[in-house]
């Protein structure tokens, strides 16, 4: 990943103004003669995370970022992060700007890093090999130490663009606060609660983000990485090892070895989706649902579009389809809340009734889509723990 330099999906045109566009005019003067007159319009391009940049007040983290840890690259091209989870400059502290910022790949390499390094949050890296047969594209995700071995799993699944797994919105990362912009506080809130983590990179490393490869992305990582791991399900012979290592490829994970149902303990699922990772679960559960449905606890959206439309399509392909569409349904029903952004709601206020709403929706009492997962992190962990709590009386 050291050569990659994506395009930032999330991030702004640099520049903030378009080129001079000129409209001719036709002025009759007083003698009748026809003088042609160029006026020249000038439009500024809005920045649109300007007006955002510190509207949420990022959760304190266990975790301290170290400047002498894992920022050399960073340092290199002459930024840092400091204490606080801002990206800021070596020379004069100055935050970045659209026209002087680092390269979007060297934030996403830091953040990497503080996944798994054993002085921060420890996350095992798994490399996923590419599989042309099963349509599989080569990715990254990210699981936590003994995710596997945990009675409750938090699944988080993040929306289309150049976001790596662990992220929500990279272009808040580096202009706002790393903390504000990844999944950095729902890790620690899962850590405190003896929660296992797994995170979905269904946008590949190509960043082409194709329905198809995405979504297949996100059945693939469920059926290797969570399924044989799951109370009382019947696990394969690809039941994942537990090295110790935190850089290990696909292969490395699905050791041919006898499966010991002792280690099948997940009892509980919770899905974290943010925007396309609405439209990615819903796959999930099409082709899922009659397990998920036995462990799925609660489902957190935040201001993804509602799954009806998505939902009918596929009930309109044959009666198999139907009856997956339905399991699905039945899921968001029971335990599904779409925190959507809202310019004057206030947080967790019910938003106006939509037609055929499968989702519950309520206000994450923000406007910018791109803050809706962070200014709703106090209401989702709190959603979590209540139907949590519900489910073990």
């Amino acid at each position: 990943m050291a050569n990659l330099q994506p395009i930032d999906d999330d991030k702004q045109q640099e520049s903030t103004e378009d080129a001079d566009t000129a409209a001719e005019v036709t002025d009759i003067d007083d003698s009748g003669d026809k003088k042609d007159k160029k006026k020249k319009k000038k439009k500024k391009k809005k920045w649109d995370l300007e007006e955002h940049l510190g509207s949420v007040e990022p959760p304190k983290l266990k975790i301290k970022f170290d400047a002498n840890r894992g920022q050399d690259t960073l340092k290199q091209a002459g930024w840092w992060v400091n204490r606080r989870g801002k990206v800021v400059a070596l020379d004069d502290g100055a935050a970045p700007t659209p026209n002087d910022c680092p390269e979007t790949y060297v934030i996403q390499q830091y953040i990497s890093y503080v996944l798994t390094d054993e002085q921060y949050y420890n996350y095992k890296l798994i490399r996923i090999k590419q599989n042309e047969e099963l349509k599989v594209a080569r990715a990254n995700i990210y699981v936590s130490p003994d995710y596997n071995r945990k009675q409750t799993v938090l699944l988080v699944i993040c929306g289309t663009g150049v976001v790596n797994a662990g992220e929500f919105a990279t272009s808040v990362c580096k202009f706002d606060n790393i903390i504000v912009g990844s999944a950095f506080p729902f890790m620690e809130w899962a850590r405190e609660r003896d929660i296992g983590v797994v995170l979905f990179d269904p946008n590949t490393l190509s960043k082409h983000h194709e329905n198809v490869l995405d979504e297949i992305h996100c059945v693939y990582v469920f059926d290797t990485y969570v399924k044989p791991y799951l109370a009382g399900a019947a696990v394969n012979a690809d039941d994942s090892n537990n090295n110790n290592n935190n850089n290990a490829d696909d292969d490395d994970e699905k050791k041919n070895t006898q499966a010991d149902p002792a280690t099948s303990v997940i009892q509980n699922l919770l899905i974290l989706a943010h925007s396309a990772g609405g439209r990615r679960t819903t796959f999930l559960l099409k082709e899922r649902g009659d397990i998920v449905q036995q462990y799925v606890k609660a489902i957190a959206f935040t201001d993804i579009k509602d799954p009806k439309e998505q939902l009918f399509k596929y009930q309109v392909n044959g009666a198999d389809e139907k009856a997956k569409a339905q399991i699905a349904k039945k899921i968001y029903q029971e335990c599904a809340v779409n925190w959507v952004k809202s310019k004057e709601k206030k947080l967790d206020e019910p938003m106006k009734k939509m037609k055929g709403a499968v989702c519950k929706r309520v206000s994450s009492g923000h406007s910018e889509h791109k803050y809706t997962t962070p200014n709703a992190y106090s209401s989702i962990v709190k959603f979590f723990d209540e139907r949590q709590n519900a489910s073990n009386q």
